[in-house]
């Protein structure tokens, strides 16, 4: 019986371990949650502008509005501070799965700004 019991648990750990070490030898990569993404971009975005060393938890300090898609990958993002109830938005572009901070955070944009956007971006934003 304790034989059994080794041999089993010898053999899953041989099975997890392969199948962990599998995915980091063929390059395979896990799954990005883009809301969780999102989330900690704003989070890092308004510890870096607000230059702190604390960084806001979304649902604490705030929370993300209707994120509004575009073609090719484009989002604006809006945001609010919970307990000032100020509003902001970011504009983020989606490649690969990974969004990159193109603009904000902010209320408004120069022209020069939205210059660098895609056409209807820039016209949803006031261009």
């Amino acid at each position: 019986m304790r034989k059994n019991f080794i041999l089993f648990s010898t053999c899953l750990f041989i099975v997890v371990l392969g199948t962990v070490l599998s995915k980091h030898i063929t390059g395979s990569s896990y799954v990005n949650l883009a809301p969780n993404q999102i989330e900690n971009l704003i989070s890092n975005t308004i510890k870096n502008t607000q230059d702190s060393s604390y960084l806001p938890i979304y649902g604490i300090d705030f929370s993300i509005g209707h994120i509004t898609h575009f073609s090719n990958g484009w989002l604006v993002v809006p945001f609010k501070f919970i307990k000032t109830g100020d509003t902001s938005l970011i504009v983020l572009h989606n490649v690969n799965a990974v969004d990159y901070l193109i603009l904000g955070p902010g209320t408004s944009f120069t022209s020069s700004e939205l210059n660098i956007l895609p056409s209807s971006v820039a016209n949803y934003l006031g261009k």
